[in-house]
């Protein structure tokens, strides 16, 4: 195969130039970004395209970080977007995007780029706050076979024979941190026989401050550090004790549900008949979405009823897989006991007639059998062993007629 001419090359990257020069004319807020790495705006002052010697660079550059990439061609170009060929230092090839942060189209670009870019923050905070131990891993990049998220960077941390689990969380979704710094501590503890690894350490900005300070409350096995950062990315330690104060409201007990979808289909059929989940629930009363809960995104149906007893039990209903079902439930769960501490139902006109049992309450998991999530046993190891919570699977006829398949108590293994 002919080599190309020098005309040709000069051709070709004429045409390169002037495909990266007419995007960044148009785009309104122009970003390139390697894949896995943190992007960097390019704006006015902060880079350079050139053609020299018949080849196309770029550099780009900000406070933190600089690239400089030489490039070969455009591979891809669409409305906002445009893919290119490199090359880097040592011939080793590889790609790069330049995409218009404005438009809507690009906002996965945008999102995998925030997450990248809190990802080396989380970087900079553990050399700050962990001087002496060697960060042995740190990514943001999604692993599905083992539940671990890409909104929430990981690392793990190491000190001789002893580990440190990290997770830190930017600004999606914050307060489901927790659900997923348990899942990587976890399977670090499963996969790093070698190291000791007691501590799991969370990253937080403030909204999420309080609601994971009250989750670690309910919390054991094992040793929980709590940071909350700045805009800045400067970390600072909490005292988890002196963090998280509850406040919730009770609403009255005639309060419609605001619950929609799946999950309120289920929550009529069961408060309309609560024996069916479990023959020791009283028929009646039986109430829905009792408490507010702030700052928590809480996509579950919940009930309360109370059984023959007069032992509260709280019921949480979700009809698709989440990880995050049992934070979310103890979420709940906390309010209600804190309530009944408090004697809040009966001033509130609750189970009129009902001597209600000072016992703390019971917690119902509950959703179809196939719709449980793997990590939900993993999160309930950690559940403080006071909470009696059990995991009721049933059949996928619930439509038709509710019939429970399994229940499971506490950390009780399955059988499938």
């Amino acid at each position: 195969m002919p080599r190309p001419t020098k005309r040709a090359a000069r051709s070709d990257s004429a045409a390169t130039l002037a495909a990266i020069e007419d995007f960044l004319a148009s785009a309104r807020q122009p970003v390139v970004q390697e894949p896995g790495q943190t992007p960097i705006a390019l704006a006015a002052g902060c880079y350079e395209v050139a053609e020299k010697a018949g080849a196309v660079t770029l550099s780009a550059w900000n406070e933190r970080t600089q690239l400089f990439r030489r490039v070969s061609s455009i591979t891809a170009a669409r409305q906002g977007r445009l893919t290119a060929s490199i090359e880097r230092f040592g011939g080793k090839t590889g790609s790069l995007v330049i995409y218009d942060a404005a438009l809507p189209q690009t906002e996965p670009l945008r999102r995998q780029g925030d997450r990248y870019v809190f990802r080396e923050a989380l970087r900079w905070m553990l050399a700050k706050t962990f001087p002496g131990w060697s960060l042995r891993e740190l990514s943001a990049d999604l692993d599905l076979e083992h539940t671990l998220s890409a909104n929430y960077p990981r690392a793990l941390l190491r000190k001789g024979t002893t580990g440190i689990a990290v997770t830190g969380a930017g600004e999606t979704s914050p307060a489901r941190a927790l659900t997923y710094g348990l899942i990587w501590l976890d399977y670090l503890r499963r996969r790093e026989p070698s190291l000791v690894i007691e501590t799991l350490a969370l990253f937080v900005p403030p909204e999420a401050l309080t609601v994971t300070a009250l989750r670690l409350r309910f919390l054991e096995n094992t040793t929980f550090r709590l940071f909350s950062y700045s805009p800045e990315g400067f970390a600072q330690e909490v005292d988890i004790a002196d963090h998280g104060n509850l406040r919730t409201e009770l609403f009255p007990p005639n309060r419609k549900p605001s619950i929609t979808g799946e999950e309120a289909l289920l929550e009529s059929i069961l408060r309309q008949n609560p024996q069916a989940l479990d023959a020791t629930l009283e028929p009646a009363p039986v109430y829905s979405q009792v408490t507010a809960i702030a700052g928590v995104d809480h996509a579950i149906a919940d009930l309360l009823a109370v059984d023959r007893d007069g032992r509260l039990a709280v019921i949480e209903l979700k009809t698709t897989e989440d990880p995050n079902l049992p934070l979310q439930a103890l979420d709940y769960w906390m309010r209600v006991a804190h309530h009944l501490e408090q004697g809040d139902f009966g001033k509130t006109g609750y189970f009129p007639g009902v001597a209600l049992n000072p016992a703390i309450p019971r917690l119902l998991l509950t959703a179809p059998a196939f719709a449980f999530h793997p990590a939900t046993e993993t999160i309930l190891r950690f559940f403080s062993s006071n909470i009696p919570v059990e995991r009721i699977g049933i059949g996928i006829e619930w439509r038709e007629r509710v019939r429970v398949l399994f229940r499971y108590r506490g950390v009780e293994r399955s059988r499938e």
